[in-house]
């Protein structure tokens, strides 16, 4: 065992797994000491290093096919948890509501007797340990160092609560082995590996929750991308579930049923969807009110006839305007084609009218960003000029419209009039 701990501490299981199905650890090592150019290797000692490193947890092999092993404290529940395990991960500075979505998936997960499990960074996964550990369940967290300390170290609380708890801390390093990129890297693929399933909850391009999802894929495990527009901070998801097509699915059920069924990627949400009537009958009975009041103020032959006309062109403003908002976009979405065909782009207006088109027919998207709230508005072309606007709403990532539409001109820019919510 000695052995293996050493291979583990200098090389990666691929590096070694060939040489192992053939030879037996010792040996192993003994060529390794021989051919190492940096002299590592050789200044090692098998014996000494694991003695010392078990004073913080166990170095264990979990099973014949894995080549070198894990470090483990909370060993005694490991089997138990490894049974169905749950990785719930994403971003470090997660939204409000992403911390929400978290939360209620790790409590979901648990409530279906499966292990939440998850890496100890900031955000999402300290979260999901919290959630289910709400319920009262264990759960599985995967250090990206050695088990000696926590990373980051302020949730060295949080990591000895889950091992005290009926939960495991799991490591590929032996303690004092520090964080760099190989560990991240390493220990994104050891959770993927040690999962049923992945839940990403939002995470950026390029981090550490999207390795865990990239290595989900790679070894075949269920990947649920939770659809989120919201920015940036979902850049993640969107390239996944865009390109993948690995993460189009949501937790549908509990302990009977535990599945996936197939979602929708969002594009576009207003944030308000209603017709909005209540507001412009208020906005026309003051108008009303006012030139009312005018009219009797300024009631005479010559200088009436202007109040009227003042009215009649208020109220023609706002039925055209109602007729036009009435086809505004509220919602914009990729939806799958009829009977495995391709994807389609579903567009829903104000009124309720549903269209659909193929996402190669859209010409050019530009989003328009409030100069005051955290709003934008949609401007959609599609071939043969037709020209689509869309309600105010959150503004999301231009690459979650350049992977939907791969033909479309996609930019944004701010709103040319300075006042908060003028048509631009």
């Amino acid at each position: 065992m000695s052995d293996r701990a050493a291979l583990a501490a200098h090389f990666t299981p691929a590096q070694v797994a060939a040489d192992l199905a053939q030879h037996s650890p010792t040996d192993v090592w003994a060529q390794r000491v021989c051919l190492g150019n940096t002299g590592r290797p050789s200044q090692h000692r098998p014996e000494t290093e694991l003695s010392s490193g078990e004073l913080t947890c166990r170095f264990l092999i979990p099973t014949d096919a894995c080549p070198l092993g894990l470090w483990v404290r909370g060993h005694h529940h490991l089997p138990e948890l490894t049974t169905s395990t749950v990785v719930v991960t994403g971003n470090r500075a997660p939204s409000p509501k992403a911390v929400e979505r978290s939360t209620a998936f790790a409590t979901a997960v648990a409530e279906a007797g499966h292990t939440v499990a998850a890496s100890l960074a900031y955000g999402v996964d300290a979260t999901a340990h919290g959630g289910a550990h709400l319920i009262g369940r264990p759960t599985l967290v995967v250090l990206l160092r050695g088990l000696d300390q926590a990373h980051p170290h302020n949730h060295g609380p949080l990591r000895n609560a889950i091992t005290e708890n009926g939960g495991a801390a799991l490591s590929l390093y032996r303690p004092g082995t520090v964080t760099s990129g190989a560990t991240l890297q390493a220990s994104a693929a050891l959770l993927a590996a040690l999962s049923r399933a992945v839940i990403l909850i939002k995470a950026l391009d390029h981090a550490q929750g999207l390795r865990t999802a990239e290595a989900a894929v790679d070894l075949k495990r269920t990947l649920l991308a939770v659809p989120s527009y919201s920015g940036v901070r979902s850049g993640g998801n969107t390239r996944l579930r865009l390109e993948a097509h690995s993460g189009l699915s949501t937790i549908t059920g509990g302990a009977h049923d535990g599945g996936m069924a197939a979602s929708e990627d969002l594009l576009w949400d207003a944030d308000d969807k209603g017709m909005q009537m209540v507001p412009r009958f208020r906005r026309i009975g003051v108008t009303a009110g006012w030139l009312g009041f005018l009219g009797l103020v300024l009631w005479t032959d010559s200088d009436a006839i202007w109040v009227l006309y003042a009215g009649a062109l208020c109220l023609l403003g706002e039925i055209m305007y109602w007729a036009w908002d009435r086809r505004r976009l509220v919602e914009a979405r990729i939806v799958p084609g009829e009977a495995d065909g391709p994807a389609r782009l579903r567009l829903r207006r104000v009124g309720g009218q549903t269209t659909e088109c193929d996402p190669h027919h859209v010409a050019r998207v530009l989003l328009i960003h409030d100069n005051v709230h955290d709003l934008a508005r949609l401007r959609l072309r599609l071939h043969g000029r037709q020209l689509l606007f869309g309600r105010p709403g959150r503004p999301p990532a231009l690459t979650t419209w350049r992977h939907a539409c791969p033909k479309a001109e996609v930019s944004d820019r701010a709103a040319q009039w300075g006042m908060p919510g003028v048509p631009d």
